[in-house]
């Protein structure tokens, strides 16, 4: 009974938890810097002399990077509860290394090593971030409620971005980036960036509570997979459309749409996953993703891409917010910041990386077209093996993450 009145007065006090606001205006600064420098990176090194090679082997490097950055940093700041160090460290990094010394550096060692050794020591900023919003909520399946405000900050920001490169250059586009994660570090002086009490010693093995049940297995396979889809569009969507006669308004649309879709299924995520579970939203935004590769490979009118460009909103909202909601049910004894770095490694590290990777890979022996298809049948296997895993009934019919505290849904506003 004692712990069930704990458990209730937990809750309550993090309905009202004053941490909520200052956790959504960082989320909106952190992606609204990113906005303003990640599109416009390709175009630094291209205008900085960089060749196609070269551009492309760091953009190889990069993912694979924070695949390792992420959990390592995230288990540094579990082991020695050093959250709030290390988000500062990363956002400084973030801020000077990589989006103002980086005006700085006109070879390609240069560019290469602040790009990259920003990326190590950079990274471990989004995930601590989701580690404190989800630890600041009465129950994770509202954390979609908190990352919208990210989405809000990257849609605003990315058009600005654009416009702010085309009026004064690259220079002020990338200090105004820089300034925005400079303000971040302004902003988490309001947080409470401390992880969850322990109540045991630290967890030993860390990430193997990952793999030690078919659901979470087949979640980080599908997650690996997803990440490689969208690696691949990534690298040859923009690609795809210019040959069909597109320009840069059309590809700007693209981004837009994305954006103004994954907002409100950021908002509605909650209700989604507790209607459907955690496999039943992967199933769903497996057949999405699938139609949307088809769509891709079967393209014409290149305006035609925008019928298809919300499903992004659909999928990523989903299936980040449903992972990020399992991997804090299994988080245990302080290693929630470890786990959310590994959950996001996989999906933007080695997921993307390798997609780009096997894209290039296809295309060149093949087509786009036949790319895109490629992958599409990809992910119908995966959607295949969740459904023949869960009629086994391995994975049960619902999930862990139907286990919430409480009775009702959460009212975040």
């Amino acid at each position: 009974m004692w712990v069930k009145t704990e458990q209730k007065e937990e809750v309550a006090a993090k309905q009202h938890n004053p941490a909520i606001w200052p956790i959504r205006f960082v989320y909106m600064s952190i992606y609204g810097s990113n906005a303003m420098y990640l599109p416009f990176a390709p175009i630094f090194m291209k205008t900085a002399g960089l060749t196609e090679v070269q551009i492309g082997l760091i953009g190889t490097v990069r993912p694979f990077v924070s695949f390792i950055s992420m959990p390592f940093w995230g288990a540094i700041a579990d082991r020695w509860s050093m959250w709030a160090k290390v988000l500062l460290l990363g956002l400084m990094f973030s801020a000077t290394c990589i989006k103002l010394s980086l005006l700085m550096c006109t070879s390609f060692p240069l560019i290469a090593l602040v790009l990259v050794g920003g990326d190590f020591l950079g990274n471990p900023v989004l995930s601590i971030i989701d580690s404190t919003a989800l630890d600041a909520i009465p129950d994770p399946l509202a954390f979609g409620r908190l990352r919208l405000f990210g989405t809000i900050g990257w849609g605003t920001m990315a058009p600005l971005g654009g416009l702010l490169l085309e009026a004064r250059g690259m220079g002020v586009t990338f200090i105004t980036s820089g300034a925005l994660a400079l303000a971040v570090m302004l902003l988490i002086t309001q947080l409470r960036v401390t992880p969850p009490k322990r109540n045991a010693p630290p967890a030993k093995g860390g990430w193997r509570v990952m793999f030690e049940d078919p659901l979470t297995i087949l979640l980080l396979l599908g997650t690996l997979l997803m990440g490689q889809c969208y690696g691949a569009i990534g690298s040859f969507l923009f690609v795809r459309l210019q040959a069909l006669g597109a320009g840069s308004v059309l590809m700007g649309l693209t981004l837009s749409m994305n954006c103004l879709v994954e907002a409100p299924c950021f908002f509605f995520a909650e209700r989604a996953i507790r209607a459907l579970g955690l496999v039943g939203v992967m199933q769903v935004c497996l057949v999405l993703m699938a139609a949307r590769l088809f769509f891709y490979s079967l393209l014409v009118n290149p305006w035609m891409v925008l019928l298809v460009e919300g499903i992004h909103g659909v999928t990523y909202s989903l299936w980040f917010t449903a992972g990020s909601a399992h991997c804090r049910r299994l988080a245990t004894n302080g290693n929630a910041a470890s786990l959310q770095g590994f959950f996001n490694g996989i999906k933007v590290g080695v997921g993307a990386g390798t997609g780009s990777l096997i894209a290039t890979a296809v295309s060149s022996h093949s087509s786009i077209e036949a790319m895109f298809s490629v992958f599409a049948l990809a992910v119908l296997a995966m959607a295949a093996l969740l459904t023949l895993a869960q009629a086994s009934g391995r994975l049960g019919p619902r999930t862990r993450l139907d286990e919430h505290k409480g009775d009702t849904e959460s009212h975040l506003l």
